[in-house]
């Protein structure tokens, strides 16, 4: 029940907070040295599974060091426990806080992280003799907070924050005489408190004001000087885009006039090539096949006995041009691809199409090309290149396809 009330209270004083920061706060800067008080709560974050809260109390000593950065020094009184440990904890820390500018002078959250010494005294009915009940272990503190200005010299403030000790012995079970094995000890804390002022924050509220008017002046003439710049910027580029533009249609039409010279160099050299080829293959002699990376071409005049993969003789001239190709070109590795027309079951056609492809390839190794350089694949009737309706279509669709991959 007390940790449940001391849970509430801090919730409580969370929303008054977020309530009250319009009313109270409005003109009090946050200067100075304050010295505060704050009551919370611990949660030890130990390799046990029922770690408990604990109330806890701190005092702290918080100063300016430069703009949105603070130091923080806090002494803290309370507790780590679960069902079968617990520990006392006197904790000393030092911590920076930055003070990011997201509300105004007078509401600052923080983060901050800082290093600490803690002294734990556990209690002997939870720890075993074999085991020292107490002693100094560093610890890493982070925290992150609101603090705000109720009147010139009064500030509330609520935090959170996690610990992280250089030490696993903190909690110890008695029940098997065992000290934490896994993770190093830590705690979680929550606190809500007030510190008042001790010196250095005597700031009026019309020497803020003023300082707030002197700022707003000096960020209005830079906003005018920049506007200024600007419209000269812009004049100038207004000028160096109107000849930039003249001389990019210039380069533009010359460089459409190479591109185009280029298509049509290209095209014709296909041509010429593809006649070469077209020749060589009248004349029954087999050529190198015109290949590109990533690219495949239809080996026209494979031809296959009906419903088989047995490779007939008519298709000697083409498997010679693809042999040749790879023997001229040592660094070239091919996928052989089988393809089949839609008519049967699916199945049954994706095995014929492997078992024709697996029979090129075949064909291939047989006749000198090394097996590494070749894979066979099977797609059925996937990818048709002609219409299935008609006896044309499907001619075309029964093919074997040379795809280069390197």
């Amino acid at each position: 029940m007390k940790q449940l009330f001391t849970v509430r209270t801090i919730v409580i004083l969370i929303l008054a907070t977020f309530s009250s920061v319009r009313s109270f706060g409005q003109y009090y800067p946050i200067e100075g040295v304050r010295l505060g008080v704050e009551g919370g709560v611990l949660r030890g974050h130990t390799d046990k599974y029922d770690d408990k809260m604990s109330q806890a109390i701190r005092f702290l000593l918080r100063h300016d060091i430069v703009k949105r950065l603070d130091g923080d020094f806090a002494f803290t009184y309370g507790g780590i426990k679960g069902s079968d440990y617990q520990a006392d904890l006197w904790t000393a820390d030092y911590k920076l806080l930055y003070k990011p500018h997201i509300f105004n002078n007078v509401v600052e959250p923080y983060i901050g992280a800082g290093i600490g010494i803690v002294y734990y005294y556990a209690h002997p009915g939870m720890r075993s003799d074999k085991f020292d009940k107490d002693g100094y272990v560093g610890y890493v503190p982070v925290i992150a907070g609101i603090e705000f200005a109720v009147t010139k010299n009064l500030q509330f403030d609520i935090n959170i924050s996690g610990n992280y000790s250089s030490s696993n012995q903190i909690e110890t079970k008695k029940i098997d005489n065992t000290q934490g094995k896994g993770y190093n000890d830590g705690w979680w804390g929550a606190f809500a408190g007030i510190s008042y002022t001790l010196w250095g924050g005597s700031v009026t509220r019309e020497k803020a004001e003023l300082h707030a008017r002197e700022l707003a002046l000096a960020e209005a003439k830079r906003v005018q000087d920049s506007i200024n710049a600007a419209i000269a910027y812009r004049r100038m580029q207004d000028s160096i885009k109107a000849m930039a533009e003249a001389l990019r249609l210039k380069e533009a039409q010359r460089i459409q006039d190479s591109t185009n010279a280029a298509i049509e160099a290209q095209q014709l050299k296909d041509s010429i090539d593809a006649a070469a080829q077209r020749l060589a293959l009248m004349k029954k002699q087999p050529v190198v096949l015109k290949t590109e990376v990533g690219k495949a071409i239809v080996l026209e005049g494979i031809v296959f006995k009906s419903g088989s993969a047995q490779i007939t003789p008519a298709s000697n001239l083409i498997l010679m041009s693809a042999r040749k190709t790879l023997e001229e070109n040592p660094e070239i590795t091919v996928q052989i691809q089988g393809y089949t027309d839609n008519v049967g079951n699916a199945k049954s056609n994706l095995k014929l199409s492997q078992k024709r492809a697996d029979a090129v390839k075949a064909w291939l190794v047989k006749n000198g090309i090394a097996a590494s350089r070749i894979t066979a694949e099977g797609y059925g009737d996937a990818n048709p290149r002609g219409d299935n309706e008609t006896a044309e279509g499907r001619q075309m669709n029964r093919r074997i396809e040379f795809f280069r991959v390197k």
